[in-house]
């Protein structure tokens, strides 16, 4: 069997040690594997990489954040999809794999009509809706832990507050499991729905006892001009400097905790052994503590 792999749409932590061990996992079957670069969008140029004879020249990206072979969000793949399928008939590909998001999934499920196809779900933001973990995720709560602690350490040296905004899109998973870490005077999620004089009661009571405080914020809450509301607020009320931190793309480029790293060995072995049992394509998931097959059409959108 022929295998092609590509990463799509934005970057986690994992997706490197994935790519590793699908590599490792498919030559141990005898399996030929070719890489893509630049996810759909090489695919429609052709970018295919073949491996070198000896797999462990690659093991130097096991531990690595992004994808050494890139990845992109392809405007273009939605309209030439036969494109991308003549591409793959044309070097003999068998199966695809396909490690991103939403949006890679859905670019997954238009080759699946043609040829197989193997989803591996990766986003930072666990927001996959058909699984409960995506690679990525603890990696990137670490990062945010860390971060954190770091600079809550100086507001507390000079007794101020700090709004620390985190990433997730519309996802408050990666908020909520770092919460709980880190202990937050407030924690502001796409689920709550606190009012300005609410926050700033919290945060009140919070700095009585620890004299300092911060906020715990997930992305895509409050516009640039919220946020400068809500820190002049809490310096108006709480007579202290009040400073907003969004930590950023840093997030992103985590270092692959020991989650990510087994959890990408589980998920491509399970892949490349399920792979030689059914023709239909499927997603690796995880349900209730177990890394699954799930088959595309058992998927609902």
């Amino acid at each position: 069997m022929k295998i092609a792999i590509l990463t799509s749409g934005g970057d986690s932590p994992g997706m490197n040690a994935a790519i590793i061990n699908l590599i490792v996992a498919a030559s141990k079957k005898k399996n030929e594997v070719l890489l893509i670069r630049d996810g759909f969008n090489g695919l429609l140029d052709n970018n295919f990489i073949a491996l070198e004879n000896n797999v462990l020249d690659y093991y130097d990206y096991l531990y690595c954040s992004g994808s050494f072979i890139g990845s992109s969000r392809s405007k273009r793949f939605p309209n030439e999809v036969s494109k991308a399928v003549d591409n793959l008939v044309n070097y003999g590909v068998n199966l695809l794999v396909v490690i991103g998001g939403n949006g890679s999934y859905l670019g997954a499920k238009l080759i699946a009509q043609k040829i197989q196809v193997i989803f591996i779900p990766a986003s930072i933001d666990n927001d996959v809706t058909f699984t409960d973990y995506c690679l990525g995720f603890s990696s990137c709560c670490n990062e945010i832990v860390q971060q954190t602690q770091k600079i809550v350490s100086t507001f507390k040296t000079h007794q101020n507050v700090v709004i620390i905004e985190v990433m997730g899109r519309y996802c408050s998973d990666l908020v909520n499991c770092t919460s709980q870490a880190l202990l937050p005077a407030v924690l502001i999620n796409h689920e709550t729905n606190y009012k300005l004089e609410e926050i700033i009661t919290k945060l009140k009571e919070f700095y009585q006892i620890h004299h300092f405080g911060f906020v715990l914020l997930a992305e895509n809450i409050y516009s640039s001009s919220e946020i400068e509301t809500l820190r002049a607020t809490i310096e108006q009320n709480l007579h202290c400097a009040a400073r907003f931190n969004g930590l950023g793309y840093s997030q992103r480029g985590a270092t692959v905790d020991c989650n990510d790293l087994s959890a990408a060995n589980a998920i491509a072995n399970l892949a490349i052994n399920e792979a030689t049992t059914t023709k239909d394509s499927f997603a690796v998931v995880k349900i209730n503590g177990n890394f699954v097959k799930k088959l595309f059409q058992e998927i609902k959108d």
